[in-house]
């Protein structure tokens, strides 16, 4: 979206009342006047008057950072052609020149390798999780079965020791009654 300042830079830039699209002709309102830089700032443009032009926002949103005169003769050719929607221009665009330059491609191998790198880190951290949640429930485990031997062997001496208190008290009671019978 072009802001009040862009158009009114438009407007001054173009000095004239009837403002055209230097790529496809189109005479323009000012509601559709952007501004073009003939070498794109992803290029080393500049904003200097002499770097910019005047384009409607659908050639200016089309182009992205296509030099200047190629993207002029190919719209050119297109109108030539009676291709007149831009939607497959740009998509002759990403198929021409998209991937051409070294840049792009040493980005998207570079994107691809720090994605690939990102998958292994993850796939090995996904492996530690595993192994020390394996290892978490081992000892979890180990834990709840010495507890429970732990606890069988109280059970184990309480019930011994239970027997022992009842075989004292039955050997008491048969004291007592051989004092009684004395």
């Amino acid at each position: 979206m072009a802001t009040k300042a862009a158009r009114y830079r438009a407007r001054l830039l173009a000095g004239r009342e009837m403002i055209r699209c230097c790529f496809c002709d189109k005479v323009m309102n000012t509601n559709e006047i952007t501004l073009e830089h003939i070498v794109p700032l992803s290029r080393g443009g500049t904003w200097l008057r002499s770097n910019l032009t005047l384009a409607c926002k659908r050639c200016n949103n089309t182009r992205g950072s296509l030099p200047f005169d190629e993207f002029k003769s190919l719209v050119h050719k297109l109108k030539e052609q009676g291709i007149a929607d831009l939607a497959r221009l740009a998509a002759r665009k990403a198929e021409l020149h998209e991937w051409d330059t070294p840049k792009t491609m040493a980005q998207a191998l570079a994107r691809h390798e720090a994605l690939a790198r990102a998958v292994d880190v993850a796939t090995q951290e996904i492996r530690h999780l595993k192994t020390w949640i394996k290892k978490e429930r081992r000892e979890a485990e180990h834990e709840y079965r010495v507890r429970q031997q732990a606890a069988a062997t109280m059970l184990e001496k309480e019930r011994a020791q239970r027997e022992v208190h009842a075989a004292m008290a039955d050997d008491l009671a048969h004291v007592d009654q051989k004092k009684e019978r004395a």
